[in-house]
């Protein structure tokens, strides 16, 4: 049964169909379990078998089977029988929901199925009664249904008492039927932390196998589809498909390698969502053609995981003519038509898998690191420079070194599949101690899915460095000069080939031609020659563009002379000097 509980909405991935003949959990129903032999339901039963279903699970609570504190209803009971020796007959094995609490003390039949026990030893002594006239048929028994949440057990999840309920349960089901199994409690969706506090309580030993409702309500999404549990992000979110995953690693973290049963399903409803955090603001279901799709991908999962021993599909048919969510989960229509979804479950339930490809996507980004190079020695800064791509859309880029010390994110806007994110120069890096470090590249993409590339890098004194590296000057067309003889020119940098960040700055030469003055009689003894005298200086930083404005003293032939004044690795260099003329 589907919890109150919401679905993140997801892209739908879809896969190309290659037919493989490969099956891992086997495939079932959800159905009524006092049905009457001439029920047209039961004949629909009857086909699914034949189609290759092989289990049935049924919900019985304890109110109908024991109305009165004195007595169960024994013609009730052998009706269950009924169902579930037919059942066997036709080669599918059955799995029996126990749940609710005592009639005789909660009167409110709308509620007390949500409702704890008052008596933990009453509801054991009940199921002990239920696996008596079941003995000997391959039961598997639920003790109750989704106690991990509090639409099934009213003022919230109790581990403690849980336990105790499931250690009292399982102890009556095995002296009463010693073939049959104990099932713990269908967790909602992946709600692993609920079975960890059960194995803290003292749960090991006491089950069988561990029950999985996967078809949370309102759940709009593929398979595929998930997101990370926002307090470990290690692990699969709780409300998804998939979250069945975390469950099987909380186990085995437990020393318990036991099967999972599996509860899948994706309504139909055209009515909105009743449910959850947007109950009203998205619809309740899926198209049929999609309901049928996310099957056939769920049992493409299915495949990839040996250990969940059955599948079984919410539910056979639609439940009465309202269109709410939680009554259009069937293959079957309320008239008895057909849905897509009714095919896609006997293609799995003969293990037939129409699709190929991975379920879901676990790979994380490809990561390229630009800047720096592995082993680079710098003395100054270094840049800092990435690109990483991801089927799913890059999320997040992150710079780090030494460990956890951050850098920077980038994100949103900023990152996407091949965009280049850079930090030209990282200003923090000659901040730096001498010696080695390590630059943190990680690339995240939008299910969490993450990679690191460690680059090792060495901060060195700058006569540790050679000069080898030449930067390339990158200038304007011509000087402009206005009237009052104040010129302007633009000025850049451009590193060397795979070279890293420029270091040392721009300084700029602005050179007058002194015109030669000849021999004069009383003034000069000899002629002075034509020169180039340097009336004015100044100097800008490297890695931006500079523009160079000045205030010229005198008109005439100028030339700018633009020098690289470098530190290691750079060597210092000009650039071939820029004539013009002044008014």
């Amino acid at each position: 049964m589907r919890p109150r509980r919401l679905l993140l909405p997801a892209l739908l991935l879809a896969l190309a169909a290659v037919p493989t003949p490969a099956r891992a959990a086997s495939f079932g129903v959800v159905m009524p379990g006092d049905l009457q032999p001439a029920n047209p339901l039961m004949a629909e039963v009857d086909q699914l078998a034949a189609q290759g279903a092989r289990t049935a699970k049924i919900f019985i609570t304890w109110d109908v089977v024991q109305p009165t504190a004195v007595g169960f209803d024994d013609g009730k009971i052998a009706q269950y029988v009924t169902t579930i020796r037919r059942l066997r007959d036709r080669g599918i094995a059955t799995t029996v929901v126990f749940f609710g609490a005592e009639a005789w003390t909660h009167p409110d039949p709308a509620t007390r199925d949500r409702m704890p026990p008052d008596s933990v030893p009453g509801f054991a002594l009940a199921m002990g009664r239920l696996a008596t006239a079941f003995r000997g048929l391959g039961v598997s028994y639920m003790v109750w249904n989704e106690a991990d949440e509090a639409v099934f057990w009213k003022g919230g999840p109790d581990p403690d008492r849980y336990v105790d309920l499931l250690k009292q349960s399982a102890a009556a089901i095995r002296a009463a039927d010693p073939s049959g199994r104990v099932v713990f409690t269908p967790l909602t969706a992946g709600n692993w932390r609920f079975l960890q506090a059960a194995y803290d309580r003292g749960a090991k030993g006491h089950f069988d196998a561990i029950g999985v409702d996967a078809d949370t309500a309102c759940n709009l999404v593929s398979p595929y589809e998930y997101y990370r549990d926002q307090q470990d992000p290690a692990r699969i979110g709780q409300v998804t498909f998939l979250g069945y995953r975390e469950v099987r690693q909380t186990m085995l973290a437990n020393g318990d390698d036991k099967p999972i049963l599996l509860e899948l399903g994706w309504s139909t409803s055209r009515a909105l969502c009743d449910q959850g955090l947007q109950a009203g603001q998205k619809p309740g279901g899926v198209t049929e053609a999609q309901q049928a799709q996310y099957l056939r991908e769920a049992a493409h999962c299915l495949k990839e995981d040996a250990y969940v021993e059955t599948a079984y599909w919410f539910e056979v048919q639609d439940r009465g003519q309202s269109d709410t969510p939680d009554h259009r989960f069937g293959l079957l229509r309320t008239d008895g038509s057909r849905r897509p979804a009714y095919d896609a479950f006997v293609q799995a339930a003969r293990g037939v898998d129409p699709l190929a490809g991975p379920c879901g996507d676990f790979e994380p980004p490809a990561v390229e690191v630009l800047s720096p190079r592995p082993g680079e020695r710098y003395s100054d800064r270094l840049d800092l420079r990435a690109r990483a791509t991801d089927p799913a859309k890059v999320g997040r880029i992150t710079f780090q070194f030494d460990g956890t010390n951050q850098i920077r994110n980038f994100t949103g806007a900023e990152v996407g599949n091949g965009v280049e994110v850079k930090l030209t120069p990282w200003f923090g890096s000659d901040d730096l101690p001498l010696g080695p470090h390590t630059v943190h590249v990680t690339a995240i993409d939008l299910y969490g899915n993450r990679r690191t590339v460690d680059v090792p890098v060495q901060r060195v004194t700058e006569d540790q460095l050679a000069r080898n590296l030449v930067a390339r000057f990158k200038v304007g067309r011509r000087v402009s000069c206005a009237r009052t003889r104040v010129c302007s020119f633009r000025v850049s940098l451009g590193k060397a080939p795979g070279g890293s960040s420029l270091t040392g700055k721009v300084r700029a030469e602005w050179v007058w031609w002194s015109p030669a003055l000849p021999k004069k009689k009383g003034v000069r003894k000899a002629a002075i020659p034509g020169r180039w005298k340097t009336l004015h200086k100044m100097t800008k930083p490297v890695n931006k563009v500079a523009v160079l404005r000045q205030q010229l003293r005198k008109p005439g032939r100028w030339k700018l002379v633009l020098t690289h004044d470098a530190k290691p690795p750079y060597r210092t260099t000009s650039a071939k000097p820029i004539a013009f003329t002044a008014r």
